[in-house]
């Protein structure tokens, strides 16, 4: 992998199975509101309204940076689903050093701009689950659902959170 952007709509689709599959084992599916190929890029994934909005008034700014940090986590791990989905299912190939590092780069800039993160931080951050991620898109059975997902995705179009639910109840039972 050369760039993370995605080469076509087939790339896209795993990219955004993998995202789906990474919110499902993580019980963040209500952290996303949809995923559509047909959104530009930057925009395939909706986030909830809650997700996204600022804390209200009188929250601490402990409260702010902790949720802060939380959706930065859960970003980080969506990046890393994403690129290792195209990158293992897809391609069959072993996750490049150019996309670690371009990984690396990425979330060490959000984690500095969200959440005052410095670059041991973020490095602890992508070493606490990129493992993770690694191993979840390396077992057969997933991969057989990333791909059927990815499949059904590029028919459907978009799906709404309880979609993804819906069609990736198998991982439950891994």
């Amino acid at each position: 992998m050369n760039s993370l952007k995605y080469t076509d709509e087939e790339d896209k689709s795993f990219g955004l199975a993998g995202m789906s599959i990474a919110a499902m084992v993580w019980d963040e599916i209500e952290a996303i509101e949809s995923v559509s190929l047909d959104s530009e890029d930057c925009s395939s994934v909706d986030f909830a309204s809650d997700y996204v909005y600022a804390a209200p008034a009188g929250v601490s700014v402990k409260s702010v940076w902790e949720q802060s940090f939380l959706h930065y986590r859960l970003c980080a791990r969506l990046l890393m689903a994403n690129v290792a989905c195209r990158e293992i299912v897809h391609r069959n190939e072993p996750v490049s050093d150019y996309a670690v590092r371009q990984m690396r780069r990425i979330l060490a800039e959000t984690g500095m701009e969200h959440c005052s993160l410095e670059q041991d931080e973020t490095d602890m951050v992508f070493e606490k689950n990129y493992d993770s991620v690694i191993r979840i898109f390396n077992h057969s059975a997933v991969r057989q659902i990333a791909r059927d997902f990815a499949s059904e995705l590029k028919e459907a179009r978009r799906m709404s959170a309880s979609e993804i639910a819906e069609r990736l109840q198998r991982l439950r039972m891994l």
